[in-house]
């Protein structure tokens, strides 16, 4: 009797076990039609509805490959709280888990997190305005518009269609924000133009009445509001609550809908305004009722390269 119960614990040890391994088989078999895409977001706070939204245009990216393509995109996402120290952890734990490539929201989560490709390397790109990230590290990509190219688009507005020379600027303190500030102050400078007064926030300064109240005392023709989360919203709503009459320019609320594109056989990522729409910010407010900004129309585009190309 005893023989007869050790032969079938056995037995059921080498189906257990032979059933895995034949699990494991298959699913090596089909791998190479799953793509892992690892996402780091700041899910949660200053930035979180950047990034909560962020993810929402990931899911349609994801959608859209699993449906038209034989191809399976699996989402992995971290909270980076957009800072350095949680996206240094969300890397490290998505890398753990064997991801494919990873695209990662803003410049202080993208430049603690890039270091890390010399001794882990995978494909990283990132949703940042720095504009030496692709020197950091032959991994790193990035996917957003040039921010000298911002600047001088601006600018040109401003004194070219807008005939606007005297200029204030309102700005978030983080690396983009200080980068488009030198690139601004260099372009109006070179035509012309003034600025009157520069004043800064934190992304999460619910307060921003004296920095708006010091820049209106230069009484500018123009205001500048550059930047994103709740330090920024304040800014803008206190031009509105002071009934400011001068032109207020901004551009994180602009819904590009571009294409990016993809060079076959070379590390370029590039756009062309030229083509036609591709339907994400349609998709987008078809699915959630809103308009998407423009960091999401990027991460969006981000997670199509991935599910495609890498």
């Amino acid at each position: 009797m005893k023989k007869l119960i050790w032969t079938l614990i056995i037995l059921i040890v080498i189906a257990v076990f032979g059933g895995r391994a034949w699990w494991l088989h298959q699913h090596r078999e089909t791998g190479d039609n799953v793509i892992n895409v690892g996402l780091i977001l700041p899910l949660s706070g200053d930035a979180s509805r950047d990034g909560q939204e962020a993810l929402l245009a990931a899911k349609i990216a994801q959608e859209e490959i699993n449906q038209t393509s034989n191809k399976k995109v699996i989402l992995k996402t971290e909270d980076s709280k957009f800072a350095s120290k949680t996206a240094i952890s969300a890397f490290n734990k998505l890398y753990g888990e064997d991801v494919d490539s990873i695209v990662i929201f803003g410049d202080l989560p993208s430049l603690a997190t890039i270091p890390l490709l010399k001794n882990e390397p995978i494909p990283l790109i990132s949703m940042a305005g720095a504009e030496h990230i692709p020197s950091m590290s032959p991994w790193a990509f990035r996917i957003f518009i040039p921010v000298h190219q911002l600047a001088e688009v601006a600018v040109d507005y401003f004194i070219h269609s807008l005939k606007i020379k005297r200029v204030a600027f309102l700005f978030i303190k983080e690396p983009i924000c200080e980068q488009f500030l030198a690139n601004f102050k260099k372009e109006i400078e070179k035509q012309n133009g003034q600025i009157t007064a520069i004043e800064s926030f934190k992304m999460s300064d619910m307060d921003t009445k004296a920095q708006v109240m010091k820049v209106l005392s230069t009484n500018p023709d123009g205001i500048y509001v550059y930047g994103f989360g709740p330090g920024y919203v304040s800014a803008l709503n206190y031009l509105k609550q002071m009934r400011y009459s001068g032109t207020v320019m901004t551009d994180f609320n602009i819904v590009p809908n571009i294409n990016l594109l993809v060079e076959n056989g070379k590390d370029i990522l590039f756009m062309d305004l030229g083509l036609p729409s591709n339907g994400f910010a349609q998709k987008f407010y078809a699915k959630y009722g809103v308009y998407p900004n423009i960091f999401s129309t990027f991460i969006y585009e981000a997670v199509r390269i991935c599910g495609h190309v890498i």
